[in-house]
């Protein structure tokens, strides 16, 4: 009695073919995708979709009534502050990915403001998932800050690292595993038109 002649699986070394190819597809699509899914603060789940202005599980006297400090007003998002401790929003965590470098771009007006990208890792006893609360997370990085005061709308930008990477500064990063746009003003001013999107970037491959 014959064998039965099973067919051949595809080979490994037409695998070690593909799929470095698929990956180069993939890292070409990523800067034209923007991670956030309301930047425009028109999105039809609520115009403050995917951002973060609550902070009153935080216990900062300072920031108990945040949320009441941003609206969307004419399809931007207003931040009006009360007192010189300003207000803030953020957007919800991105996952951190090494080897890309992160760009970030809005068109802002008003101020003083200061808008940088903070990196985030787990609080120890917190179980890891893919859809983190703020209050799960300890800041553990902040990139290169903008700070800045315009009366009129103006394109700012942010990168994350945004600077040549000390080795303090890599081995902060190597424990990010979140992290989000965050903005601050000390007085009132708009946000509108938020993009990010990340790029391969050899030296964040560490």
């Amino acid at each position: 009695m014959h064998a039965v002649r099973r067919s051949r699986p595809a080979s490994a070394d037409v695998l070690r073919l593909i799929l470095p190819a698929l990956a180069l597809l993939t890292a070409a699509a990523a800067p034209d995708e923007n991670l956030l899914p309301n930047g425009t603060f028109d999105h039809k789940g609520g115009e403050l979709y995917g951002w973060i202005t609550d902070y009153e599980w935080a216990g900062n006297k300072f920031y108990a009534n945040n949320k009441d400090r941003v609206s969307v007003v004419g399809g931007k998002a207003r931040i009006t502050p009360a007192g010189d401790a300003g207000a803030k929003m953020e957007c919800l965590p991105i996952p951190f990915e090494r080897g890309f470098r992160y760009t970030c771009s809005m068109e802002v007006a008003g101020g003083p403001y200061r808008i940088y990208f903070a990196g985030y890792k787990w609080k120890p006893g917190i179980r890891p998932d893919n859809s983190p609360e703020l209050a799960d997370l300890r800041l553990i990085y902040k990139s290169k800050a903008v700070s800045a005061k315009n009366t009129s709308s103006k394109r700012q930008t942010i990168e994350l690292p945004g600077v040549k990477l000390s080795a303090q500064a890599k081995s902060h990063l190597k424990q990010v595993r979140f992290v989000t746009v965050y903005i601050w003003m000390l007085r009132e001013g708009t946000i509108d038109n938020v993009t990010v999107r990340k790029s391969a970037d050899p030296a964040m491959d560490f």
